[in-house]
């Protein structure tokens, strides 16, 4: 249950997380390449606990249109995501050996990470701070494809 409602908080934070501030006042485009590092739990590497993710430090490239709704502060976005995330192999084969510690077995693992793709089309509502800047925010919705890799 408590896992359940974990969920649903990371889908409310994701759903309204997004904000801006921009200068443009048709449509605009931006890029972001960045890090993603995992926190806890979800970064423990300990294979008994539910809650471990065994997530390593990984990689998100992020590219965002947004189109401008004339003389409304109302604009539609979309936002294209793709992660490439680390996984602690070396904690998933400990945990076979723990269980199994026969000499002859030979556990391998072959998966490094995986990957995700994500879609993210939005409403964005923009509110002026001065006559050259304004703060966006947004709220998103998305579809995400993960491969593991």
């Amino acid at each position: 249950m408590r896992l359940l409602i974990k969920c649903y908080w990371l889908i409310l934070i994701q759903l309204f997380l997004g904000s801006d501030l921009i200068a443009q006042e048709k449509a605009y485009t931006s890029l972001s390449i960045g890090p993603a590092v995992p926190l806890t739990p979800f970064s423990k590497d300990d294979t008994k606990s539910q809650n471990a993710g065994l997530a390593k430090i990984s990689g998100i490239i992020q590219l965002k249109y947004v189109r401008r709704i004339p003389k409304e502060r109302l604009g539609i976005a979309l936002l294209l995501t793709t992660g490439m995330n680390g996984l602690n192999t070396k904690a998933i084969i400990n945990s076979y050996y723990e269980s199994n510690p026969d000499p002859r077995l030979d556990w391998q693992r072959k998966v490094d990470g995986w990957r995700a793709i994500s879609v993210q089309p939005g409403i964005t509502y923009s509110v002026p701070l001065n006559k050259k800047l304004e703060f966006e925010g947004g709220i998103y919705t998305w579809c995400c494809l993960c491969k593991i890799c």
